[in-house]
């Protein structure tokens, strides 16, 4: 028979792991959506994390806006710094509970906007102009998959 202390340690790693796992479980499935009148999915948030995701789009657009200066400027430098700001490379505080929340899709398309704009820093760099110009579209039409499939509610 185990020591009192050796099987108190054993239930309280079992009850962590599901804990643990209920937790990871609840990061990749536990997104609380519903169905809006116009077909896209509703991601309910609270206001203060709905700010959070308003936020980011704002800087996403203020980028894009940036590149797009850059590019009819031909300040390629201008385009790569604007583009960089908001790429994958740079931190972002979103909180666990908040990417919780998030559909994978959401998530995905975020994951992946963040790398576009990682890649038009590259495209930037190297002075590839015309290349800038079809990644900056591109990025574009994943924002506007986006915004066809979701909306936030925050409450």
């Amino acid at each position: 028979m185990k020591p009192l202390h050796a099987r108190s340690y054993q239930i309280l790693t079992i009850i962590l792991s599901l804990i643990l796992l209920a937790l990871v479980g609840k990061f990749f499935l536990g997104s609380s959506t519903s169905q809006a009148q116009d077909g896209r999915e509703i991601i309910t948030l609270t206001l203060d994390e709905a700010a959070h995701i308003g936020g980011e789009m704002r800087h996403f657009l203020t980028a894009i806006q940036q590149i797009s200066q850059g590019i009819a400027e031909n300040n390629m430098g201008r385009a790569a710094e604007a583009a960089t700001a908001v790429s994958m490379g740079k931190k972002h505080h979103a909180p666990i509970t908040l990417m919780a929340k998030l559909p994978p899709e959401f998530r995905k398309l975020g994951f992946s906007l963040r790398s576009q704009f990682g890649e038009m820093a590259t495209t930037a760099q190297a002075g590839e102009r015309e290349e800038l110009l079809k990644q900056l579209s591109e990025t574009l039409q994943r924002c506007n998959a986006c915004h066809e499939r979701f909306t936030l509610s925050g409450q």
